[in-house]
């Protein structure tokens, strides 16, 4: 950040994740909602870790910081989408749901966190937006739903003791734990405009 602001930059646009808020409550989180700061390992280093990027682009002064918390990009070359390892998982039936599978993912298409970084660059007031679609998806109806677009096989069903013993703590909390998260600032700040609100339609679209 000292060489940016020597440079002579002006704003300083930083990835982050609107997936490591507090497990607690019901409805979207928007931007001031609590951080996952107790987590356990291994979510607890993640998010220390974004929380120090975003101090760092937040705190510099002479810098306008803007921090944008993608949801779970889908798209070509990422993890959900054609080749990805998630999309791969699925297919091959090791892509469990976990418990209740309640955990709300935000999902948000690449083409649109592009577009949103776009915006970011000359537009809106320095801080922290949620760069995701509109419509979040429990675990529970959206691994079900890819998995049949993929014509793989419907997904089984492991207990949150199995899931942590198997795969991790951090399939527990997103599996059954995780929140939704609002997009409303980064529509009315930043002009945030989606190519695909949906996770249906973006899904069906890319492995069409």
């Amino acid at each position: 950040m000292m060489a940016a602001r020597e440079a002579g930059t002006r704003r300083v646009v930083a990835q982050s994740a609107s997936f490591m808020t507090q497990p607690v409550g019901s409805g979207p989180t928007d931007e001031s909602a609590p951080l996952y700061l107790d987590a356990p390992e291994p979510i607890r280093s993640h998010i220390q870790a974004n929380i120090a990027a975003e101090t760092l682009v937040l705190g510099t002064p002479g810098i306008e910081g803007v921090v944008l918390r993608y949801g779970f990009l889908y798209g070509e070359g990422t993890a959900i989408g054609p080749g990805g390892e998630w999309a791969t998982g699925i297919e091959s039936g090791d892509v469990p749901i976990v418990g209740g599978g309640a955990g709300r993912y935000p999902f948000v298409h690449v083409r649109d966190a592009v577009s949103a970084t776009v915006h970011a660059v000359d537009r809106g007031s320095p801080g922290i937006y949620n760069v995701v679609a509109d419509e979040p998806a429990s675990q529970a109806e959206w691994l079900p739903c890819l998995a049949e677009i993929l014509h793989a096989p419907p997904p089984r069903r492991v207990s949150e003791e199995d899931a942590e013993e198997q795969i991790g703590v951090q399939a527990v909390y997103y599996g059954t734990q995780l929140r939704a998260a609002s997009n409303a600032k980064a529509k009315s700040v930043l002009g945030l405009t989606l190519e695909y609100p949906s996770w249906r339609q973006g899904f069906r679209e890319l492995f069409s």
